[in-house]
């Protein structure tokens, strides 16, 4: 899939809009896609649903993925920001239901989503941002996945002990995983293969709706990897 493809085909047009912007490499697998050095991978939907599995974000200037309402869907996917080509402006992960215009008025829009065995992790120290609006629906999870994310966020706006967002005893928080690079985009020098030593191998029980192949076509066992790959 060439770049100038996967971008058309991440612009939709009506009232959905997701957007990316300076893909510098991409790649399209029959089992699914990853994306890397890229400026910003935006979703901005009033009235959408979008579902990523075996999806892997890569080095991103701004965020990884972000969410600005809607619903959304992460099964098997790694958001790895590891951007260092300059300074960086958001993390791997960002989701909000409001935002606030010149000025300083806010909209709101509702936003539901769910991460479920997957990896949100890179080079910062939080990798995860939420910003909510107490008046707007701000439904998020975090299910069998590991996240990079501060424990103690500015605000109180969220906890890690919130049982309805962060969900069930499978989650693992602010590890050093390693990671190795794979097959795909080979010249990009982008490690995104868990390494031998890392603790997110076969880690949880793989739910059986799940998919079967991880993005290289890898048949997961019934203990998996978090994210969008197995060990090679």
């Amino acid at each position: 899939l060439s770049v100038c493809a996967y971008v058309c085909a991440c612009v939709r047009v009506c009232v959905c809009a997701c957007l990316c912007l300076m893909i510098v490499r991409a790649s399209d697998t029959p089992h699914g896609k990853v994306i890397e050095k890229y400026f910003f991978f935006f979703a901005s939907p009033k009235t959408c649903a979008d579902t990523l599995t075996n999806f892997i974000s890569g080095p991103a200037g701004v965020y990884g993925l972000y969410g600005l309402g809607g619903n959304y869907e992460a099964r098997n996917s790694t958001f790895l920001n590891t951007w260092s080509y300059s300074s960086r402006g958001g993390t791997a992960v960002g989701l909000s239901n409001f935002f606030e215009d010149g000025s300083g008025t806010r909209y709101t829009r509702p936003i539901s989503a769910s991460f479920y065995e997957c990896i949100v992790d890179g080079s910062l120290d939080n990798e995860v941002s939420l910003a909510i609006d107490n008046g707007e629906d701000f439904d998020v999870t975090f299910e069998k996945s590991a996240l990079t994310i501060d424990p103690n966020p500015e605000g109180g706006h969220y906890a890690l002990t919130d049982v309805d967002m962060f969900v069930g005893s499978d989650l693992f928080y602010n590890q050093n995983w390693g990671y190795e690079p794979g097959p795909l985009l080979p010249n990009s020098g982008f490690s995104y293969l868990p390494d031998s030593v890392n603790a997110l191998i076969n880690a949880v029980l793989r739910d059986p709706a799940g998919p079967q192949y991880d993005i290289h076509g890898t048949f997961r066992n019934n203990y998996i990897t978090l994210g969008a790959t197995e060990p090679l």
